[in-house]
Order: C-alpha cells, then structure tokens, then sequence
C-alpha cells in the first residue's frame, strides 16, 4: 500500500483518487473529477476504484499485457 494510501470502509469519504486515470472493464477511460471543466459532469459514467491486493493486481498487469499483445498483434504481422 503506498504511504498516502488508506484503509476504507463503505463509510469513509475519500476526497480524491490516487491516479489521474483509470481504464474501466467497459473498456473506457475514467478521470478524476477535477480533472474536468466546471459543468462537464452531467450524464457521464462515474467511477469509484480501490486498491487491489498484490495477488489481485497481479492478475490484472497479466490481462493488461494480454490485451496489449493482442493490440500490438495486427501491427507486428505487417512487418
């Protein structure tokens, strides 16, 4: 766990996000809310993360280099 982060409960306000951004499983990307111009955040998606355990993050850089390899594919067959 970094050292600004902290342990949360359903309760606990959190006043900001530890990174700028965040790719959601629906495949789009999500920004801090300051990160927007006043007014911009009427009828968009909203989404909340957490801090996932060693084991869980570790399945997740697994099916990131996945996908990226996948992306990268098409691209290495034209060579």
């Amino acid at each position: 766990m970094s050292k600004d982060a902290q342990n949360i409960d359903d309760t606990t306000e959190v006043s900001e996000l530890p990174t700028e951004f965040a790719i959601g499983s629906d495949g789009h990307l999500y920004v801090n809310e300051e990160s927007l111009p006043p007014g911009a955040l009427a009828g968009r998606k909203r989404f909340v993360g957490y801090e996932l355990t060693s084991e869980e993050a570790g399945q997740v850089w697994d099916e990131v280099h996945r996908t990226a390899f996948n992306a990268t594919r098409p691209l290495r067959a034209r060579r």
